[in-house]
């Protein structure tokens, strides 16, 4: 079974990781955090995810590229996924 991290960058609700969440908790298990509410470094070790997925709007792709380093920083095997309009659009 994968574990798959979600990490938002405010608490507002998502429909792309609401959706694929509720698809994969079928075979898998699946978390998110709002990153600043919780230590990003606590969340990787207690909950260790063989995946992370963000959902990343333009304004936020800075933010995204830091995350996704601090996850690979605290564990190189973990996959990185980005999806929303950024990473769609400005490829």
């Amino acid at each position: 079974m994968a574990k798959l991290l979600f990490i938002q960058n405010g608490d507002r609700e998502l429909d792309g990781p609401m959706s694929i969440s509720s698809y994969v908790n079928k075979n898998h298990d699946s978390d998110l955090m709002i990153y600043g509410k919780e230590s990003l470094a606590e969340k990787l070790n207690s909950y260790q995810p063989h995946v992370v997925g963000m959902q990343v709007l333009t304004k936020d792709h800075f933010w995204a590229k830091k995350v996704a380093k601090e996850v690979k920083i605290a564990n190189p095997s973990t996959k990185v996924l980005l999806g929303g309009p950024h990473p769609t659009f400005y490829r």
